[in-house]
């Protein structure tokens, strides 16, 4: 081969080798936005994502902190040491106590209506008992005793 031949397949080397190294070049450049675009919509989904999951945690404390301000009647101070399960926990526990204070009152008032009873009954039967022939007397008289009578 003469030099002349040679210079000119070096040259063809060097020509092939540059646009190989551009083809090369060019697909991992086409490759490598590709993954940027993949990975773009990635984030994008998981900003989204994220998102919701920030709307639903604070829908969340919005409604869990108005039923504890109706119960409780402050609104929760939410923080690391106070959460959504200590607010529902401080809910119950007054709950439980408003219930068993109701409950409470209701039989003091239950055993006092029946008190009551018992002396409206006591008094009707001595009125019955003291009637004489009035009419008006003893048609109420029977009427009081249908009511009261256990």
């Amino acid at each position: 081969m003469t030099p002349a031949q040679n210079e000119q397949l070096q040259s063809l080397r060097k020509a092939h080798a540059s646009d190989a190294k551009y083809g090369v070049s060019t697909i991992l450049e086409d490759q490598m936005m590709s993954l940027i675009n993949a990975l773009a919509a990635e984030v994008e989904c998981r900003d989204d994502e994220e998102s919701q999951v920030i709307d639903e945690r604070d829908s969340a404390e919005e409604c869990i902190g108005a039923i504890y301000n109706e119960v409780i009647g402050e609104r929760p101070e939410w923080s690391n040491a106070f959460g959504y399960q200590d607010a529902i926990d401080a809910v119950s526990e007054h709950m439980a106590a408003i219930n068993a204070s109701v409950q409470s009152m209701l039989i003091s008032e239950i055993a006092d209506l029946k008190r009551h009873k018992q002396q409206a009954l006591q008094f009707v039967s001595e009125l019955y008992a003291d009637r004489g022939e009035d009419e008006r007397t003893n048609e109420l008289c029977n009427k009081a005793m249908a009511v009261l009578k256990p």
